[in-house]
C-alpha cells in the first residue's frame, strides 16, 4: 500500500510540474489508472478473504502489459 501511495503521489507532482494541458492530462490519467489498480487489488483481496482463501502478500507482479 505504501508504494502504491507514493506512486499516486508521484503522478500528482508530475501534474503540478507540468507545464502544458497535454502533459497535465497525461499525468492525470496516470493517476486515475494507478487509483483504480490499487482499488481493485484492496477489493479482490477484502472478497478473497471472506471466502476463507488466503492471499499471498509478497510482492506484485507489474502490469507492464497494461496501457
Amino acid at each position: 500500500m505504501l508504494s502504491a501511495h507514493r506512486g499516486q503521489i508521484a503522478y500528482l507532482d508530475a501534474y503540478y510540474q507540468e507545464e502544458y494541458q497535454e502533459e497535465k492530462a497525461r499525468a492525470v490519467m496516470d493517476l486515475h489508472r494507478a487509483v483504480l489498480e490499487a482499488d481493485v487489488r484492496r477489493t479482490a483481496v477484502v472478497v478473497l478473504e471472506l471466502l476463507g482463501r488466503t492471499v499471498p502478500q509478497g510482492p506484485r507482479s507489474s502490469p507492464s502489459g497494461i496501457c
